[in-house]
């Protein structure tokens, strides 16, 4: 719900205030979600929990009933490689728009 000092937001929402951020005139960049995760990512993590950390089981099937995937979920981490890695670009205070 807060950037690191320095850090300018790249992505918000009304429901995430912060959802990926840049230091200008660094090649750093921070997602504040999971943009790799599917629906079987999701559920091996919930067992995962449940298992190492006490998850009961009626919190695991509900959790497991409400995910879903999320198609555009991907989009922010294709368009990261894309701009960032492949195209080495780094951005700085006078190219972001506020």
């Amino acid at each position: 719900t807060k950037l690191p000092k320095g850090a300018i937001n790249l992505i918000f929402s009304e429901k995430s205030p912060v959802q990926a951020f840049t230091f200008p005139g660094e090649s750093i960049y921070g997602f504040t979600f999971h943009p790799e995760l599917d629906i079987e990512d999701l559920h091996w993590r919930l067992d995962y929990y449940a298992k190492n950390y006490g998850l009961g089981a009626k919190k695991l099937a509900f959790l497991k009933k409400i995910t879903r995937n999320a198609p555009y979920g991907v989009k922010p981490l294709n368009l990261f490689f894309k701009h960032i890695v492949k195209e080495k670009c780094v951005y700085s205070v006078k190219d972001i728009k506020i």
